[in-house]
């Protein structure tokens, strides 16, 4: 975009902070359907660690080098980058508000302090479409990244605004297919929260999980999802038949209330997870018993299990060759060894019947 483009459609002006609002939209806050300016307050301040970014405002005033960038939407000046900023301004200027919320140990203002930050300066654009190519870049593939939920949640709002996929990623100058992928793990993660009775935040908090999951080719076959990303609009990726198999994937990943995920680190969904979906036995051994490194055991086969099995047993026996000489009189190892041979004859006896 050119400068002169850019001063065309944003210009900069001075509003108090009493006639702004928070943005019900943003995709930083999870919010209710209907969310009150209290409430996304409570949230900022219970989440955004705004302590740090008070004293600041109280020592330096408000930065004109980093202006909140507002539209007017239904009569308010809705701030739609610089919220964080914002709530930690009108906490600072309402001591009541403070109060409210229980905001403890922030410091009280003095009419000097207060009259450097009561009017800050604003971006103004003329709606917020204008303002997509700016937030997509800054916070997807710019300097100050959202997390990943926060970005899969905006992309998503773009595109049910109207936007295809392909402007999307024109938008914020993606060229890696980020937005596609985002955009499918948010697809699957709202089937998540709309279609199986299963709590979501552990997913939305621990959304870069979902991302490694649904990058794995085993595990969108075993959730029927199309191996190429979407293409267009959708609300759906998962077919009815198989939320049964994503309420099991979820269960694994994240976790129930009543049972821990089963992976202990992110890279077992790649190297143990995926290919155990990939084989009927293996995935069979992870719901009879729930143990992935067991089930993994299974991934090639029940026949490879057992070669495997075999040829550790063969080790083994022959460890204790080596070694039971020297304890031929102890009666713990005499009685180990003749379980072995018990073992070794009733295998003798399943062979010679075949």
């Amino acid at each position: 975009m050119d400068q002169a483009h850019h001063e065309d459609r944003a210009s900069l002006i001075y509003l108090r902070v009493d006639e702004l609002t928070l943005d019900t939209r943003n995709p930083r806050l999870v919010t209710a359907a209907a969310p009150s300016q209290k409430s996304l307050l409570r949230q900022l301040y219970e989440q955004e660690s705004l302590d740090e970014l008070a004293q600041s405002f109280v020592d330096n005033g408000y930065f004109a080098e980093e202006p909140l960038v507002v539209v007017k939407e239904n009569g308010e000046w809705v701030v739609v980058e610089g919220n964080r900023r914002l709530a930690t301004l009108k906490l600072l200027l309402d001591e009541s508000l403070r109060a409210d919320l229980k905001v403890d140990g922030w410091p009280e203002l003095s009419i000097a302090q207060r009259d450097r930050i009561v009017e800050v300066p604003c971006v103004k654009y003329d709606n917020r479409e204008e303002v997509f190519p700016f937030l997509g870049f800054r916070h997807i593939t710019g300097a100050k990244k959202w997390a990943p939920f926060q970005k899969a949640r905006f992309i998503a709002q773009l595109i049910d605004a109207g936007r295809s996929l392909d402007e999307v990623e024109d938008l914020i100058g993606d060229n890696s297919q980020t937005v596609k992928k985002l955009y499918q793990d948010y697809i699957v993660f709202n089937q998540i929260k709309t279609e199986l009775d299963m709590p979501e935040r552990p997913i939305r908090d621990r959304f870069s999980l979902l991302e490694v999951t649904l990058g794995q080719r085993p595990i969108k076959a075993f959730l029927g999802i199309p191996k190429t990303l979407p293409k267009q609009a959708t609300d759906k990726l998962v077919p009815e038949e198989k939320l049964d198999a994503l309420e099991e994937v979820v269960g694994w990943v994240f976790g129930t209330p009543s049972r821990a995920p089963i992976l202990l680190e992110s890279r077992a969904i790649s190297n143990r997870l995926a290919p155990v979906l990939a084989s009927s036995e293996a995935t069979d051994r992870l719901r009879s018993t729930g143990d992935l490194e067991s089930a993994y055991e299974y991934s090639a086969g029940e026949k490879e299990f057992l070669l495997k099995k075999i040829q550790s047993a063969e080790r083994a026996i022959r460890d204790v060759s080596g070694l039971v000489s020297v304890y031929l009189e102890d009666p713990d190892v005499v009685r180990g060894v003749s379980r072995l041979i018990q073992l070794a004859q009733g295998l003798e006896k399943l062979v010679d019947e075949l």
